[in-house]
């Protein structure tokens, strides 16, 4: 058994990244659907702007091996709150 065989999809939604944060702004993807990016740990997925400043939005730290993109949510420009799903991604 290969151990891709037990990973399964993962879907990234917009953390809290402070206190009282209901929203973000998605300003830039780093990643794309078509071709579809494999996704390294640690690599950084998206760029959020929000009423304090903007962030960087990296792959999870749960994840430990190469996943793929499988779909994006929100496009660049578009709004997104707080738990709302973002990416999913999918083991490569």
């Amino acid at each position: 058994m290969f151990p891709s065989d037990d990973l399964q999809p993962i879907t990234i939604v917009l953390p809290l990244l402070y206190k009282d944060m209901v929203k973000g702004k998605i300003k830039l993807w780093y990643v794309e659907e078509e071709p579809p990016t494999l996704v390294q740990p640690g690599q950084q997925l998206l760029s959020i702007e929000t009423e304090v400043r903007v962030y960087s939005i990296p792959v999870p730290p749960t994840i430990t091996v190469p996943y793929r993109v499988k779909q994006l949510f929100k496009r660049a420009g578009d709004e997104v709150a707080v738990g709302e799903d973002l990416v999913l991604l999918e083991p490569a």
